[in-house]
This record gives structure tokens, sequence and C-alpha cells, in this order.
């Protein structure tokens, strides 16, 4: 890869409108939803994901989060690190910061409903990890799993209702059936919020939780195959420079090497640049 560029997005553009047209439409409707990419490791999830956001940015507030594979506490990280960000908390704050930051992102929430917002503190500081909620009023851990989801979702409503609003979750494939209900109680029918999910997963999501993809109402699906070897030119040209490398039997060789993969030939071109095999700073 040349310095400083992203890597080319090549044989996506048809997922990539059909995602923005789905998002966009939460703007006119007002009502939540669900956007999922699927695909195998390394197919472009990341990168068609990175691509969406960057032209939902304008419109929406983003806010990312990502399931992890193991661990304590993992059940709903991604959602914590989703209002980490929206509340400007940072990993080295200590436990009075962090109090401090949340109690100022709940101060600025557009409701003066007091249960609703005792609801919320508890939600939230127990999803963050403190022992009480910011004013010390209320103990955390004295909150049920439904009133858990009700300020989690009342939260984002709250949020896009200020502005629209996409959260971020990749490799949802991690997820556990909680958060899985969760993103679905989130994104309901009784939701009318210009608020988005956006999801990539591997396919095994599909085998462990059938049923939650879907292309219809308020959920849209996108899967992702390889590239076609004219795709996968394309993407070796964007990435090295050269519109000739890819008719060349060397060229050929490693398009066919990496079997549609964009991943792989991205991490290709860059071994064979790092071993001097392919010298990108003449293009």
């Amino acid at each position: 890869l040349r310095a400083g560029d992203e890597t080319p997005l090549v044989g996506r553009e048809g997922e990539l409108d059909e995602l923005v047209g789905f998002c966009t439409e939460t703007l006119g409707t007002r009502r939540a939803g669900i956007a999922s990419i699927v695909g195998s490791p390394g197919v472009g999830k990341s990168r068609l994901l990175h691509e969406l956001v960057s032209q939902l940015d304008e419109h929406f507030r983003v806010h990312w989060g990502r399931c992890l594979s193991y661990g304590e506490g993992i059940t709903y990280w991604p959602i914590t690190e989703v209002f980490k960000s929206a509340a400007g908390i940072l990993r080295s704050d200590d436990l009075d910061t962090v109090a401090a930051r949340l109690d100022e992102f709940l101060n600025g929430l557009a409701t003066e409903d007091v249960d609703e917002l005792r609801t919320i503190a508890a939600a939230l500081s127990n999803l963050i990890g403190i022992p009480t909620t910011p004013r010390g009023t209320y103990a955390a851990g004295d909150i049920s799993q439904a009133e858990l989801h009700w300020g989690i979702r009342r939260t984002l409503q709250l949020l896009a209702a200020d502005r629209p609003t996409a959260v971020v979750i990749e490799d949802l494939h991690w997820a556990e059936p909680t958060l899985l209900e969760l993103i679905a109680y989130i994104a309901a029918d009784d939701v009318d919020a210009p608020l988005v999910l956006i999801c990539s997963t591997r396919p095994d999501l599909e085998e462990t939780s059938p049923g939650f993809l879907g292309t219809e109402g308020r959920r849209r699906t996108v899967a992702l195959e390889t590239l076609g070897a004219d795709q996968a030119a394309a993407l070796l040209t964007g990435l090295t420079g050269d519109a000739a490398l890819a008719a060349t039997p060397f060229g050929e060789a490693l398009i066919e090497n990496a079997g549609g993969n964009p991943l792989f030939l991205e991490e290709t071109v860059r071994m064979l640049r790092d071993q001097g095999l392919i010298d990108l700073e003449r293009w």
C-alpha cells in the first residue's frame, strides 16, 4: 500500500449504495433499523463499513463498538464502548472522572422526566462500571436486565432525537445471545427515532442465531462474496499504482493466489513491498 492511502474500495458499489439508502431512510421515516454486512474473514467487511460511515458522517453522529471473542464482562462490551465514546470517557480516567463525565452526559439528555433519568443513570452506571449513579444517589447494581435494556434503548433514542445516530458494532458473530436480544430490542417496531445499528459479522451468525439477519422492514443485510478476476485486478492496480502489473504473469499469479480475498491480496502486496520485491515508491 502506498503510505497514507486507504485500501481501495473495489467491487462493492452496489452493496454500498444499498446500505447508504437503507440508513438514509431512517432520516425520513425516523424509524430505527439494523443494517448488517456479512462475509468471511478478509473479504472486505471493515473496508465497506468504513466507506459507509464516511458517507453517513455528515448527517449521523457515529459511535463504534466491537464484540470480543473471550474474556470477562464481554456481553455488553460493544455497547459500553459506545456510551464511553458518547460521554467522552477515556480508558485512563479514574472512577471520579468517569462519574463526572457521565453526569455531564446525563445532564445533556433531552428529558426532564425524573423517573426516566433515574433508570437511565442506573443503567449506564451499571454498564460503565461505577458502583453508584454519578451523584451517589442509587446503587448501580440494583437494576434488572429489563431496566438495563430499557435504559440503554431510551438513551439511544434521546441521542437520535438530538441528532440522527449510527451505532456501529463489529464482529457480531462473537456476540452473546443477550446482546443480540438487546440489539433487536433497540430497533423494535415501537422505536421511532433516526437510529441505525450497523453490524459486521461472519456467516456463522446465520447458523448460531437464525432469524437475526433480515432483508425486509427494519433490517437489511448485504452479503459480500470474493472478488472476481477483473475486480481483483482493479484492486491490485489500486494497491500498487501500476495499471500494467495485473496483466503480467507475476500480477496474474498474485491475483490467483489471493483467491478473490481483498485482505490476502493487500497483505501479499505489503509483504512484497517490505521485501523489496515491489517498488511502490516510483508510483
